[in-house]
């Protein structure tokens, strides 16, 4: 059974590029980048996180952490 076209079904454009594309694409990338990289690699880039300039966050346990990982590494 098809949905008629003129039936509202209470999807907007913007909910579909947003939910329906945008999460897929999303998915597919975060998945690529798994498949790249070790879980150690990709921790180590998570802890890199608060070292970002561009961010008022200085997370100084994260910062630890990272810095033990590189000493132990």
């Amino acid at each position: 059974m098809t949905k008629s076209r003129n039936k509202n079904d209470n999807t907007t454009a913007f909910h579909h590029y947003k939910v329906d594309v945008f999460n897929v694409a999303i998915d597919q990338q975060v998945i690529e980048l798994e498949d790249r990289f070790s879980s150690q690699v990709t921790e180590l880039l998570s802890l890199c996180g608060p070292l970002d300039p561009r961010t008022d966050e200085f997370d100084i346990e994260n910062t630890c952490s990272l810095v033990e990982k590189i000493l132990s590494s």
